[in-house]
């Protein structure tokens, strides 16, 4: 793209969001970075530097007129993200985007903005698909383990089952890991699939190798151990997430004159030529050295690299 300030850059980002790249939910960041580049002829050289609008932050990054469904009196959630969602693979976890302007302080000028959506892989399809045949097989190796326990003599069957419930887990283990371009060998994921490796491996032993049951119940109680960190996941997944979308909404229904911050609609109305230039726009530069929160802006208290860092208030 080109603009008379030169050319506009636009770098996709995309990886997966701390502590939540984690079976069975991995939370990810999509990340959208937008650099308009210097210019230069024989005598002259443009540096383009953003401004923000300070009456309408729709001036800045909108979502198009959002129609809302058949019969609602009102917009909702899910009719924004009708409006953007056409992945197959990955769900909006709100459909409000977070925008960062970065303002470089020692050149002094602000040339891009990030704009980031959260977006989750996994959810409900993981639990029908993995979870809720793991926890099949952790009952049905529970019952092996117990009559073994039980009655020790019939070996084979017990070796027949030990190998069933190996092979299965084999058969999901792809659909446990997290799709990346960059494998890390320490991670709660890889710990969470050795224990249920272990512990079905321990499972196998059956009475007769040792005289003793401890070993394959120490494995059959693994296993369901095993369970404790997906369900962790979970929980601090439906915890942080709900505390970023109550943050993104009340963001959304709080903007400057009680406009939305995002979905353009009947109130949105874009700058009058006729009004002053300066009581509609500001530049970033301007917003970083604001002491106080200005105009529905606000400024990081730390640095990321070289970087001030604008926010929406």
């Amino acid at each position: 793209m080109t603009s008379p300030f030169g050319e506009e850059q636009a770098v996709m980002g995309f990886g997966y969001v701390q502590p939540f790249g984690l079976f069975p939910l991995w939370v990810a960041k999509a990340t959208a970075h937008i650099e308009l580049s210097t210019t230069a002829s024989d005598t002259t050289r443009r540096r383009p530097n953003l401004l923000v609008d300070i009456v309408d932050r729709r001036g800045n990054v909108s979502i198009q007129e959002v129609k809302k469904a058949y019969g609602e009196e009102t917009l909702t959630e899910n009719d924004v993200i009708d409006k953007l969602d056409r992945s197959v693979q990955y769900d909006f976890v709100t459909p409000y985007p977070e925008v960062r302007y970065l303002y470089d302080p020692e050149k002094e000028y602000c040339p891009s903005l990030e704009i980031t959506f959260y977006v989750v892989s996994g959810g409900m399809s993981n639990f029908v698909s993995i979870i809720f045949p793991m926890f099949l097989i952790a009952s049905l190796n529970t019952m092996s383990v117990i009559n073994d326990y039980i009655s020790p003599q019939n070996l084979p069957g017990f070796i027949n089952n030990a190998a069933t419930f190996a092979l299965t887990a084999i058969f999901m283990l792809p659909n446990m890991m997290a799709k990346t371009a960059r494998q890390r060998l320490f991670t709660l994921n890889n710990l969470h699939i050795l224990l249920v490796f272990v512990s079905l491996s321990l499972s196998s032993i059956p009475y007769q190798a040792f005289k003793t049951s401890a070993i394959n119940l120490t494995g059959m109680v693994l296993f369901w151990v095993s369970f404790a960190l997906p369900i962790a996941n979970v929980i601090n997944y439906w915890r942080v997430v709900s505390k970023t979308r109550s943050q993104i909404r009340k963001l959304e229904t709080t903007g400057p004159q009680n406009r939305h911050s995002f979905v353009k609609d009947d109130n949105y109305s874009m700058w009058d030529p006729k009004q002053p230039f300066d009581q509609r726009f500001m530049l970033v530069e301007e917003l970083v050295n604001s002491r106080t929160t200005t105009a529905g802006y606000k400024k990081l208290e730390k640095r990321e690299g070289k970087f001030e860092v604008i926010v929406y208030a």
